[in-house]
């Protein structure tokens, strides 16, 4: 029979000793196959961690995303400049509003509560001129509700000559724009839940709310 003779095997082995003289050598590679090991868990639990973070975060902010108002003036009365603007008379504004809501998450609707307030006031002066109640409405998950009608009244509202001059002037030249709060009702008081700014003229204009 011929000697026996230990053959090196072909491909490396990385992370498997093999039997032979080179104990030393295959032990310092187990070593390092261990290290390698525990580098790849570290690297996989972070990015599951960061995955499961990047989730949560998502979820967080689409199950409390705010939602979104839509205000409209249709029309308004009682403040023509030619018949009610040019004296000083108290005012007995009526504003056609139109209102609407929407849900910006993906897993609950939202609602105009029941006790939800309107108040209209020149804008930019912050005069207030009428007020009303807004109806509930509720709108599903990423949905609009349909949008409601409110009348806004106020009765006997005095203006200071100098607001009069330039609500006159906006209404005859059609850029007159009020400030629209929606104020909901709560226990123990009331919160401003919408402050939206609408134009009249040209039918219209849908408002910029915040």
């Amino acid at each position: 029979m011929g000697a026996y003779t230990e053959e090196a095997p072909i491909w490396p082995l990385l992370c498997h000793g093999s039997s032979g003289p080179k104990a030393a050598r295959e032990g310092r590679r187990s070593r390092a196959c261990r290290c390698r090991r525990g580098y790849c868990c570290v690297a996989l639990a972070i990015v599951l961690g960061a995955v499961a973070y990047g989730a949560l975060a998502w979820f967080l902010v689409e199950y409390f995303a705010e939602p979104q108002y839509s205000v409209e003036i249709a029309a308004v009365s009682g403040l023509d400049p030619a018949t009610d603007l040019h004296g000083r008379a108290p005012l007995d504004p009526v504003f056609n509003l139109t209102v609407g809501i929407a849900s910006q998450s993906l897993f609950i609707g939202t609602c105009i509560e029941p006790r939800t307030a309107v108040k209209v006031s020149y804008s930019y002066l912050g005069l207030p001129l009428a007020g009303g109640r807004a109806p509930a409405v509720c709108a599903g998950p990423k949905e609009w509700s349909e949008k409601r009608t409110v009348f806004a009244r106020g009765v006997g509202v005095s203006v200071p000559g100098y607001m009069l001059d330039s609500l006159a002037e906006d209404m005859r030249s059609g850029e007159a724009v009020f400030k629209v709060e929606l104020i909901a009702g709560e226990d123990g008081g009331y919160r401003t839940v919408a402050m939206c700014l609408a134009r009249v003229g040209g039918g219209g204009l849908e408002a910029k709310c915040r």
